[in-house]
Parts: structure tokens; C-alpha cells; sequence
């Protein structure tokens, strides 16, 4: 019992810190219109890869997580596990994460407008 309390103390204190970074990441560029964390991070980056690997990697991640692989991975699962294991829980659980996650970037985007670098390569 103490360890599924701690256990939920723990994860509600984890929650409550990303939280607390996104809110104060938020602030900082929407109504302070700072970059400096922006700039910071970036140059970060830049420097732990060789040039010109960057982009092909970003560009790479990118891809992976846009809808065109994303959208039939999700569907491919709900339709495994809804129709073919019958596991009809884990199948909407499946698809309400994907609805949820996809509705969830497609607010901030409209929430953050964050124009694209002017060096982006895609």
C-alpha cells in the first residue's frame, strides 16, 4: 500500500514539474517574446552533430512522427488489436491516445504560431 502511494505521490510530483516547465516555457515566449532559451538549445544541437548531419537527422524525426507514418501505425494497431486479437479496450485506448494526441499538437501549433526558421531546411 505505502509503495503504490509513493509510487502516485511520485508521478503526481513528476506531472506537476512538466507542467510547471511548459507553463514557464509558454510565458517566456508568448508574452515575453524571448529566444534566448530557443537560441541556447539550438546551438546546443548544432554542436553535438557534424555539419550538415542535423538536418537529414531532424529531417528524419520529423518524418517519423508526421501523420504520414503516424496515421497508419495507429490504424494498423486499432485494426490488429480491435478485429484480430479482439482486445476491443486496448484498440480504443489505442485510438483515443492518437485522436488525443494529434488534437493536442494541433491546439498548441495554433496556440504557439510559431514561424518556421528562415534556415529550415524542409
Amino acid at each position: 500500500m505505502k509503495s503504490a502511494a509513493l509510487k502516485l505521490l511520485l508521478l503526481l510530483l513528476a506531472f506537476a514539474l512538466s507542467i510547471s516547465m511548459f507553463v514557464l516555457i509558454a510565458h517566456e515566449f508568448l508574452w515575453e517574446k524571448e529566444i534566448a532559451f530557443d537560441t541556447a538549445v539550438s546551438e546546443y544541437v548544432k554542436s553535438q552533430f557534424k555539419p550538415g548531419h542535423l538536418d537529414a537527422n531532424m529531417t528524419a524525426l520529423s518524418f517519423m512522427a508526421s501523420g504520414y507514418v503516424l496515421i497508419p501505425a495507429y490504424m494498423i494497431l486499432v485494426i490488429w488489436y480491435g478485429w484480430i486479437k479482439r482486445k476491443f479496450l486496448l484498440a480504443l485506448y489505442i485510438l483515443s491516445t492518437g485522436l488525443s494526441g494529434f488534437l493536442i499538437i494541433y491546439i498548441l501549433k495554433l496556440l504557439f504560431r510559431r514561424p518556421r526558421p528562415a534556415d529550415a531546411p524542409i
